[in-house]
């Protein structure tokens, strides 16, 4: 039964030597374990559960493909080929890229790297016998949580924003079940209609499931990948005519598909569109090499201040907020990594594509390759996973380099080293993150206690969003010097509006006007639709006896319009009416007269 879905495109030329029984049901298990973790991890005692659950989860599962490599008898043949080599360069490079960054200080990010690495060589070595069975348990899988998802949206009713199943928003949900699409297609050109039944009736709920969850980028990515197949895999590149027309075809559909896409969340798709532009106006400061690994969370809001504070009457100022990605996986890593390493990046991708545009795992390389060019898949575990699958398996030509020159004696020496090394880290960083997530709830619960912060600080892990965190309790309890003092440190990794509101704050208290006057208008400037740093500096304004300029930040409070109302923004209108309203009577009649 195995090889009845075994892929007639792909022409495996390893020396695989099927394993017995208990050792393909042991891979088999290792590999679900694998996938389920990547999914499903979401472990609260943490700050961010939902998305540090999954890095760590991924992290281990590396390791646990690399104690297989360990311990794997070197009776099996196995080559490597070109592009191969060219994924293993690549990460080498980028990792160094990370170790030389100075807006990285976590090692997490350099594990994860090498963790990839580790699963897909894992993958590389993996009996073809046992293929089959996990492209079956990755359809289930996609499947359960397409499921869930519909689960939840009628036992608690559709959500606004969408359906999410276990993930924190539903784009990360619809793209990672869209992965489970490509491994169905071979099962709709079953001879067996019991299997072609369970390939749609699979891919008809994970259809609705994306639909429902009303993310664009999951819904043009399975749409694509659909077309794809039905173009290469139903006998259309028989004809090379046929296949150009099908071809043209598809790319007007999805250019269609793409409008139509836009106009159905038309706000968002400008916004986007202006964080594009701006990220490309980043990446031409430093297109060569780039702003290394983390630059774009440091740089960016900053770029985007730049913006409107250059262009105050921009039509875009009613789309600007915080951002942390850019929306694309290729613009984030041409704006830290230059064109060195997107030309590296896209020869890769290149390769990868043309090999692999009739086959299972090129289909799933190409539902990631869409989904990373409108959003950051790249943040979710499972789709690293389904990734370095995919890559193991793509027909490359090969080069006859043997199993036991890839991993001899010293090879294993280092995957031992990293499995040493690595476990360690983690565990550390679990720590931390462990202990952080315990004083959070602590100071939830109206019992904060900066001396255990002070203590995480001294052996700080390297996330910035510890600073924040620390830097806006120190202000909350009135240390107003010592939170200067984290989030300018904070600066050095991530920089945006919440972090220029709380210094701001900090330098007002402290009696240093002239830098929180600055902060303020970096924070207007940064989301210049937000109401706060204007009634922040009105205050401020009027602290120093500047009521003219405090009575010209009223009249802007006054005329700007509302983009999403709020109690807190009706509050700040309707405080700031009565002191333009009252024609100077504030402070002894030193307001200038209502104009």
């Amino acid at each position: 039964m195995y090889q009845l879905f075994l892929l007639h495109n792909f022409k495996d030329n390893r020396t695989c030597i099927p394993g017995g029984r208990f050792e393909n049901l042991l891979l088999v298990c290792i590999t679900t374990i694998l996938f389920c973790l990547a999914l499903w991890s979401h472990f609260k005692c943490f700050v961010d559960s939902w998305l540090v659950s999954k890095i760590y989860a991924f992290a281990f599962g590396g390791v646990l493909c690399g104690i297989w490599i360990l311990v794997k008898p070197n009776r099996q043949a196995f080559s490597i080929s070109h592009i191969s080599l060219g994924y293993m360069a690549f990460i080498v490079y980028y990792t160094l890229l990370i170790v030389l960054s100075p807006f990285i200080e976590s090692n997490v990010a350099i594990i994860a790297l090498i963790s990839f690495l580790l699963i897909y060589l894992f993958f590389k070595i993996i009996p073809i016998s046992i293929r089959f069975g996990i492209n079956l348990i990755i359809i289930i899988l996609c499947l359960c949580e397409a499921v869930f998802g519909l689960y939840r949206c009628v036992s608690i009713g559709m959500p606004v924003y969408g359906i999410s199943g276990h993930f924190d928003n539903p784009a990360g949900f619809a793209m990672c079940i869209a992965c489970g699409i490509p491994f169905c297609c071979p099962l709709l050109k079953s001879d067996k209609f019991v299997e072609r039944c369970f390939a749609i009736i699979s891919v008809g709920v994970i259809m609705v499931a994306i639909l429902l969850s009303k993310s664009r980028t999951g819904i043009m990515a399975s749409m694509i990948v659909l077309c794809w197949y039905m173009i290469y895999c139903f006998k259309c590149h028989r004809n090379a005519k046929f296949e150009h027309k099908y071809l043209w075809m598809m790319i007007f559909g999805a250019v269609t598909l793409m409008g139509c896409i836009f106009l159905f969340k038309a706000d968002s798709a400008v916004g986007r569109l202006f964080i594009w532009m701006n990220s490309l106006e980043l990446a031409y400061e430093s297109p060569v090499w780039g702003h290394f690994p983390g630059g774009f969370l440091h740089l960016y809001m900053k770029e985007q201040a730049e913006y409107f504070g250059h262009h105050a009457d921009s039509k875009y100022w009613i789309f600007a907020d915080n951002v942390a990605h850019p929306f694309n996986e290729y613009l984030l890593f041409f704006v830290e990594n230059g064109i060195v390493g997107l030309l590296l990046l896209g020869a890769i991708l290149y390769k990868v594509l043309k090999l692999g545009k009739s086959s299972t795992y090129g289909l799933a390389i190409l539902c990631v390759v869409i989904c990373a060019c409108f959003s950051y898949p790249m943040r979710y575990p499972f789709m690293a996973v389904i990734l370095a699958y995919s890559l193991a398996q793509i027909e490359t030509e090969q080069v006859a380099l043997p199993y036991h020159r890839i991993y001899s004696i010293g090879g294993k020496i280092i995957i031992a080293g990293y499995i040493l090394v690595g476990c360690i880290i983690l565990f550390k960083d679990m720590k931390f993150e462990k202990q952080w997530y315990v004083v959070t709830m602590a100071s939830v619960e109206g019992k904060p206690a900066l001396h255990n912060y002070e203590a995480l600080y001294q052996n700080w892990n390297g996330n910035p969003y510890f600073l924040y965190n620390y830097g806006a309790l120190l202000n909350q309890m009135a240390e107003f010097g010592l939170s200067a003092d984290v989030l300018n440190k904070c600066q050095k990794y991530f920089d945006d509006y919440d972090v220029r509101m709380i210094l701001a704050d900090d330098y007002m208290h402290m009696g240093n006007y002239y830098e929180a006057e600055l902060q303020y208008y970096n924070a207007i400037n940064m989301c210049p639709n937000r109401f706060m740093p204007l009634g922040c500096l009105l205050k401020l304004y009027i602290a120093q006896k500047k009521y003219g300029a405090a009575y010209d930040i009223a009249i802007q409070i006054l005329d700007k319009p509302i983009k999403i109302p709020s109690a807190t923004v009706h509050r700040i209108k309707s405080h700031y009416v009565c002191i333009r309203l009252a024609d100077g009577a504030l402070n002894g009649g030193c307001l200038p007269p209502c104009r």
